[in-house]
C-alpha cells in the first residue's frame, strides 16, 4: 500500500473525527424554525390568507355604477353631435335587494380557514423534510466516524502484518487482503462524504441558502417518545389537511347559499340628463304639437329616470341559479368524502409509522444489550489469538466486519426510530 494512499485515508479519518469539535452542533428545532421563516411556500400560503380577506371585502361591495353618453336623433345629412341631435348623459346602478352581496361575502370569507389550514399543512411538510435531511446527514456523520475507526484498526493490523511479513511469518496474500480492505474503507468514506454533502445541500435548499453552507449535526438524536396509539389516532382529526377539507366543504355550502341568493331579484336604477339643441326638427315638431308658440323659449334640457328589476326565477333563467346551487352542494359532499378518505389513509400511515418506530426500538435494544457486546468481546479475543498466532487473518477481518455491520445496523435502527417518530409528529396534532 502506497504512503500517499495511507496519507489520504488518514486525512479523511482525521477530518471526520474532528467535525463535531469544529463548531457547535445546530439544533434541529432551530433549523426547522429557519426553514419555516424563509421558505417561499410558507410566504405564499400566508399571502393566500390575505388574498381571502381581500376577496371577502370585494364581494361585499356593490357593482360599480355605469356612466355613459349617447347621441340620438342625429340628422342624416349632418350628423353633428350637440348641434342637431339629442345628447344623453346616463348613469346606471345595480342594487342587490335580498342580501346577494352579503351571501357572496360570507362565501369568500370562508376561504380564510381553508388558507389557514393550508399554511399549517405546508409548515408541517417542511418540518418533516428538514427532519428527514437532518437525519440523513446524522447517519452519514456517524457512518463516517465508524469508517474512520475501522480504518484506524485495520491500519494497526496492517502494521503488525507488515512486520510479521518481513519476518517471514505472514503470507503476502494476507498483506494484500489488508491493503484491499483499507482501499475499500477509503472509497467507502469518500462515498459517504458525497452522500452527506447531498443531504446537507438539500437541507440548505430548504433553508434558502447556498448548498455548500456548513451544517454541524448533533452527535446524539433526541429521545423518541410516542403517545399511546389510540390517542394519536384520535388526534389525527386535528390534522390541517383534514381541517382544510372541512373548511372547503363549508365554503362550498356558503357558495351554494350565495348562488341561491343570486337567483333573487335585483334592482337597476337609471337616470340621466338630455340636451336637444334649438332648431332640431323633432324638438320643433314637439313644440308645435303642444302649441308652445308663445314668446317664451322652450327648455333645451330634460331629465330621464327609470328603474328595471331582474326576474331570475323566470323559466329560461331559473336553471342557472338552481344548477349552481346544486353544483356547490355536491362539491361540499365531495370535499367531506375526500376528507374521510384522507383520514383513512392517515390512519394507515400512522400505523406504519408506529410499527416502524417499534421495530427499530426492538432492534436497538437487541443490538445494544446482546449482539454488539458479544461481537466486541469476540473481536478482542480474535485480536489476542491473532497476536499469538492462534487464528488466521481472515478470521480477524471477518470479526471486524461483523462488528462493523452490527454497529451500522444499530445506526440504521436509530435513524428508523427517529424517522418513525417524525412521521407520527407530522400526522398527530395535539389540540390547543
Amino acid at each position: 500500500m502506497s504512503d500517499s494512499f495511507r496519507w489520504n485515508a488518514a486525512m479523511i479519518a482525521a477530518a471526520v473525527l474532528a467535525m463535531p469539535a469544529a463548531a457547535a452542533a445546530q439544533p434541529l428545532d432551530s433549523l426547522v424554525a429557519t426553514a419555516l421563516r424563509v421558505h417561499p411556500n410558507v410566504r405564499a400560503a400566508q399571502r393566500a390568507i390575505a388574498a381571502a380577506d381581500h376577496r371577502a371585502r370585494a364581494a361585499s361591495a356593490w357593482d360599480p355604477p355605469s356612466v355613459g353618453i349617447e347621441f340620438r336623433d342625429l340628422v342624416v345629412d349632418n350628423p353633428t353631435p350637440w348641434n342637431n341631435g339629442e345628447t344623453m348623459l346616463m348613469a346606471e346602478q345595480m342594487i342587490p335587494l335580498f342580501g346577494q352581496n352579503r351571501a357572496m361575502a360570507n362565501a369568500m370569507a370562508a376561504e380564510r380557514p381553508v388558507a389557514e389550514a393550508s399554511l399549517e399543512a405546508v409548515q408541517r411538510k417542511i418540518r418533516l423534510r428538514v427532519q428527514e435531511e437532518y437525519l440523513s446527514a446524522w447517519l452519514a456523520d456517524r457512518t463516517l466516524e465508524q469508517n474512520a475507526e475501522e480504518q484506524r484498526l485495520t491500519e494497526l493490523i496492517h502494521r503488525s502484518a507488515t512486520i510479521s511479513f518481513e519476518a517471514g511469518k505472514t503470507a503476502s496474500s494476507d498483506l494484500l487482503r489488508i491493503e484491499s480492505e483499507l482501499a475499500r474503507l477509503a472509497n467507502q468514506a469518500t462515498t459517504i462524504s458525497t452522500e452527506r454533502a447531498e443531504s446537507v445541500g438539500r437541507l440548505n435548499t430548504l433553508l434558502a441558502r447556498p448548498a455548500n453552507s456548513p451544517i454541524q449535526i448533533a452527535a446524539e438524536l433526541p429521545p423518541a417518545s410516542l403517545p399511546p396509539f389510540d390517542s394519536a389516532r384520535a388526534a389525527i382529526a386535528n390534522h390541517p389537511a383534514l381541517r382544510q377539507m372541512e373548511a372547503m366543504a363549508q365554503m362550498s355550502r356558503l357558495q351554494a347559499e350565495a348562488a341561491t341568493a343570486m337567483g333573487r331579484p335585483m334592482l337597476m336604477l337609471r337616470g340621466g340628463i338630455g340636451y336637444m339643441p334649438e332648431g332640431h326638427p323633432l324638438r320643433e315638431a314637439s313644440v308645435g304639437e303642444h302649441g308652445a308658440t308663445t314668446t317664451s323659449e322652450p327648455m333645451n334640457w330634460g331629465l330621464t329616470v327609470g328603474a328595471m328589476m331582474t326576474i331570475p326565477s323566470i323559466g329560461w333563467s331559473r336553471d342557472r341559479a338552481e344548477g349552481e346551487t346544486l353544483a356547490w352542494e355536491t362539491e361540499a359532499e365531495k370535499n367531506l368524502e375526500e376528507g374521510a378518505g384522507m383520514k383513512l389513509e392517515m390512519e394507515g400511515m400512522l400505523r406504519a409509522a408506529y410499527a416502524r418506530a417499534e421495530r427499530a426500538a426492538s432492534t436497538i435494544r437487541s443490538l445494544r444489550q446482546t449482539q454488539t457486546p458479544l461481537l466486541e468481546r469476540t473481536l478482542q479475543a480474535l485480536r489476542n489469538d491473532y497476536a499469538a498466532n492462534r487464528t488466521s487473518l481472515s478470521a480477524l477481518l471477518d470479526g471486524m466486519k461483523m462488528l462493523a455491520m452490527t454497529r451500522m445496523e444499530l445506526l440504521m435502527a436509530q435513524m428508523e426510530q427517529a424517522m418513525g417518530a417524525a412521521m407520527v409528529g407530522e400526522l398527530v396534532v395535539v389540540s390547543q
